[in-house]
């Protein structure tokens, strides 16, 4: 297992995703003091929606070109960026011509303009084409990381600039217009790309093919992320609501989000594995996989093990969410191997078994809800638990089908009911205790952290 890629290390492609985390933050951060709150919240539903016709409509093309086998070639190439410009071009004329509808259905006033200029966004970023996608087929992560690094760059000083001379809505979202344009043209010029036209042909059929599946199981995905929300947003009330999405994010933060950062930086190192080595590819999902569940559940234990002493300090909400807190932890944690095993299912250019798996855990959940509704639970805690059981039916059903060593999949849910064990106990327990198992959970964390930054930083397992 000693055996080292080629090309760019991937992790180019780690701290791009971790330093466009970071300027986001930044970024939201002086725009929620800059901007009235219904400027900020103009900007946020326009970003809001881009990013919801964005999932609707993915048509998986950069997850095809990773993936692919051969050499795109400059016909393939002309067919994708049609394919890229024609998907964007729709997007943004949905939003041009119906931006007084989504203003008035998130009850800002009517003549929306921010969302008019927000339609602009997709067309500019199409211009880059596929250019980063056929850039990590090639493993030049430096490459994309620069042109990464060089967006949100743009994006985030033009935005604070333009806010600060006009504290609008509009200010920000013309930052983000130019630093698109920008972006594209780096994408130009780095990757040398072909901006003629072509009508999708026999060529591009494997890709189109490989992206429908991906469509599928995105609009799955984007449906079952929000139900949870809607429907305790109508059954509780926004005072029920606050607090549980509060939570989630806190919670996503902590153990998803380190790990999706992982999965989509291994996502085109899993599949030029497969291309050259399928058994080392196995062997770096199997790793990658272990070890990012360890770490989601130790977190998780040391999260449990500390939050009864940390939140008799905190302030409004946060003692009242004791209810939902392990069933949303859970999810968390079946949430990172699943975000594991849908790249590695992907780099095997199956995205079918992704969509499969993603329609049972719609299934199960739509199932359990019309149950706790006919048992009048509609109830933040049931529909958390509900939630947590269908990820965990979507994760197995991935991992039996990535063909992973069963054995392990019983060591990650024996940690997870050890979660639960400690979360009945957790009041009973010295403090003493606490201090040796947080711990001993910190110590496994950095070890396991270490080893994945050595992996990405040297190539080898």
């Amino acid at each position: 297992m000693g055996n080292s890629i080629q090309g760019d290390k991937p992790v180019w492609l780690v701290a791009s995703s971790i330093l466009s985390r970071i300027l986001w933050a930044i970024k939201l951060s002086v725009f929620g003091v800059v901007l009235t709150p219904l400027e900020f919240g103009k900007y946020c539903i326009a970003l809001i929606f881009l990013g919801l016709m964005d999932g609707l409509t993915s048509l998986g093309i950069n997850e095809s070109i990773i993936q692919y086998l051969g050499k795109i070639s400059k016909r393939q190439e002309t067919e994708l960026f049609t394919m890229t410009l024609v998907r964007s071009l729709g997007i943004g004329l949905i939003m041009y011509l119906f931006s007084n509808q989504i203003a008035f259905l998130f009850g800002t006033p009517s003549e929306n303009n921010v969302i008019k200029l927000t339609s602009l966004i997709p067309l500019f970023r199409a211009i880059g084409g596929p250019g980063i996608a056929i850039a990590q087929n090639s493993s030049k992560y430096q490459k994309v990381s620069i042109i990464q690094a060089t967006i949100i760059g743009f994006d985030v000083l033009a935005s604070l600039l333009a806010v600060n001379l006009v504290p609008i809505a509009e200010a920000a979202i013309l930052g983000s217009i130019f630093a698109e344009i920008v972006g594209s043209i780096t994408t130009q010029w780095k990757c040398s790309l072909i901006t003629r036209l072509a009508w999708p042909s026999i060529q591009t059929k494997n890709f189109r093919s490989f992206g429908f599946w991906i469509w599928l199981s995105n609009v799955l995905i984007v449906l079952i992320n929000q139900i949870d929300k809607i429907l305790i947003g109508k059954f509780s009330g926004a005072t029920a609501l606050a607090p549980y999405h509060a939570t989630s994010r806190v919670l996503q933060l902590a153990i998803a989000d380190p790990a999706l950062i992982i999965s989509n930086s291994a996502y085109p190192e899993l599949a030029k594995a497969k291309r050259d080595s399928p058994h080392r590819a196995k062997d770096l999902a199997l790793f990658l996989h272990k070890s990012l569940m360890l770490v989601s559940i130790f977190i998780s234990i040391l999260i449990e093990a500390i939050w009864p002493r940390v939140k008799t300090i905190l302030p409004g909400l946060w003692p009242s969410v004791d209810v939902y807190f392990l069933p949303l932890m859970a999810s968390m944690c079946f949430g990172v191997g699943i975000s594991m095993l849908v790249v590695w299912l992907r780099s095997l250019g199956k995205p079918h078994l992704v969509t499969i798996a993603t329609g049972f855990q719609a299934f199960t959940l739509v199932m359990g809800l019309i149950y706790i509704y006919e048992s009048n639970r509609m109830f933040p805690y049931w529909i958390s638990c509900i939630s947590a059981i269908s990820l965990l039916i979507s994760w197995g059903i991935m991992y039996i089908m990535s063909k992973l060593p069963i054995a392990e999949m019983i060591i990650y849910i024996l940690g997870l009911l050890a979660i639960v064990t400690l979360s009945v106990n957790t009041l009973c327990i010295p403090v003493l205790y606490l201090f040796i198992l947080s711990s001993i959970c910190l110590i496994i964390i950095i070890f396991e952290i270490i080893k994945i930054m050595i992996y990405f930083l040297t190539g080898k397992l």
